[in-house]
């Protein structure tokens, strides 16, 4: 009924006022656990469009909640790489849905990859079974992944997971997105699920991602009935593609 609806719209960031948006510190609740999530006011580098919550970040990590929940996907002791971590939400809640190792990549601008690490170490499990870590990753063709794992625990590069939520803006970022999620499937040793969660800012450049991702993965996608009832929009769709 309408309070059905008046939820699907109320968690929307998109319709909160600046401060929520942008200075104050971001609380969910996810697996009986309150995260905290600071953020920071944008300025106007498109690089550090990853210091604010994104509703498309929402929606991909209840999604993967209730695909645990009903036994769809196994995380627990999964390796998981997200691209474009932002504020960290997508990372943080795989970890708390037990991966063992997850690896938070953003671009190389200290005050994201600073302001990210600080969210992780504040809302993560880490122990000698969960570990987490934060790199830069410059998104291009000439990608070295030995480099971006190169730290002992993970030896077996088994990537099981890439996840992104956000992440198509400009035609241009096209190329070197799909060129890097190509090397690291490439790079696993297991076959790599993609998840991306993507609001439709603008069409253009996601038709065109979609359509060049195809030349190399087979991809599906999400029916809103597999989404939290809550947390989705007409506007936020989630598409998972496996090397083909």
């Amino acid at each position: 009924g309408i309070n059905a609806e008046y939820g699907k719209m109320n968690w929307q960031r998109k319709n909160k006022n600046e401060i929520e948006r942008y200075q104050q510190p971001f609380q969910f609740q996810f697996q009986q656990k309150t995260l905290i999530i600071q953020q920071k006011p944008l300025d106007f580098d498109p690089f550090t469009c990853g210091l604010t919550i994104w509703d498309a970040s929402l929606v991909l990590v209840k999604f993967l909640e209730k695909q645990v929940k009903e036994k769809k996907m196994e995380i627990v002791n999964k390796t998981i790489i997200e691209l474009g971590a932002g504020c960290g939400l997508v990372s943080i809640a795989t970890n708390l849905l037990g991966a063992k190792f997850v690896i938070a990549t953003d671009y190389d601008r200290p005050i994201v990859l600073e302001h990210l690490n600080s969210n992780l170490i504040n809302n993560c499990i880490i122990n000698h079974n969960q570990q987490i870590f934060t790199k830069a990753l410059v998104w291009d063709e000439n990608i070295d992944i030995s480099k971006l794992l190169n730290f002992q625990n993970i030896a077996n590069l088994n990537i099981d997971y890439v996840v992104a939520a956000d992440v198509i803006y400009e035609i241009d970022m096209i190329e070197p997105l799909i060129n890097t999620i190509v090397a690291i499937c490439k790079f696993s040793n297991v076959k790599t699920k993609v998840i991306i969660a993507q609001e439709n800012h603008n069409p253009e450049a996601v038709n065109a991602f979609k359509r060049d991702l195809k030349q190399y993965f087979n991809i599906i996608d999400v029916d809103v009935n597999d989404m939290d009832s809550i947390y989705q929009s007409n506007q936020i769709e989630i598409f998972i593609a496996e090397l083909i």
